[in-house]
């Protein structure tokens, strides 16, 4: 019965040949040609289907079926497939083609997105790899030299704090951790223009282009961290103080060096 409905369902999704760019869809007037009701089995097939009960105690299911009860059900289902012999490949479309008059206009718009999007790429990249790469490494390093087991924590897909989550703190404690690097980032950086800038005004000499220089790259960076301080402010009373305890004495330190 699917494969029956399969050439139905792809004729029938062809746009109406009312147009000129439409040369293989269907007819013209095809909306208006009365069609066959469709019989209480293949509805009741269609319900079955779309409702997924189907794979619910059964051999399909088991063995083909959807993984559920894992909160990793994507992954788990994706490496079942092809432990089993499957082959996934990316579902590649062709562009849709533009006419010329708006062409020049999306083009434009385009390039301002783009832009947009590889600016906040190269801010979260900067951000993971400061926080949560860096962890990784070093985790990793600690797994292949020392033997030490790395512990993996999933990320809370809560929607809100209303929710009743009994690992709700689990997940909170376990991420600050990662907070310290980002904040010694900013902090060292911070200082290095307050004292750039100090030695500039006291200076008998004052090397001004020096500074403007030095206090650009620093901004730069900042500039890349301004998400992270913006979510660190809005989490206000959440992050534990002993995240800004380490943070300090840490940049404190690396500046003086």
């Amino acid at each position: 019965m699917l494969a029956e409905s399969i050439p139905i369902a792809e004729f029938q999704g062809r746009p109406v040949a009312d147009h000129p760019a439409a040369k293989y869809g269907q007819p013209p007037g095809i909306l208006r040609v009365p069609r066959e009701p469709v019989d209480a089995t293949t509805v009741a097939e269609a319900v079955s289907v779309i409702s997924c009960w189907y794979e619910d105690k059964t051999e399909w299911g088991d063995r083909v079926g959807w993984i559920y009860c894992s909160v990793t059900e994507d992954v788990v289902t994706g490496y079942r497939m092809h432990n089993r012999g499957w082959h996934s490949v990316y579902c590649i479309t062709k562009r849709d083609a533009f006419q010329r008059s708006l062409q020049s206009i999306s083009m434009i718009g385009s390039n301002i997105v783009g832009l947009e999007e590889r600016w906040r790429n190269e801010q979260f990249w900067l951000i993971s790899g400061a926080s949560a790469h860096f962890a990784a490494v070093v985790q990793g390093l600690l797994k292949v030299i020392a033997g030490i087991e790395i512990c993996f924590i999933l990320t809370s897909k809560s929607a809100g704090d209303d929710n009743d989550d009994i690992y709700a703190d689990l997940y909170l404690v376990k991420w600050t951790s990662l907070m310290i690097p980002p904040i010694v980032i900013g902090m060292i950086n911070i200082i290095a223009m307050v004292v750039a800038f100090s030695r500039a005004i006291y200076s008998s000499v004052p090397q001004w282009s020096k500074f403007i220089g030095g206090a650009f790259f620093s901004f730069w960076v900042l500039a890349h961290l301004h998400p992270f301080a913006k979510g660190l402010m809005e989490r206000r009373g959440k992050t534990p103080t002993i995240v800004f305890v380490w943070s300090g004495p840490i940049a404190i330190t690396l500046s003086l060096l």
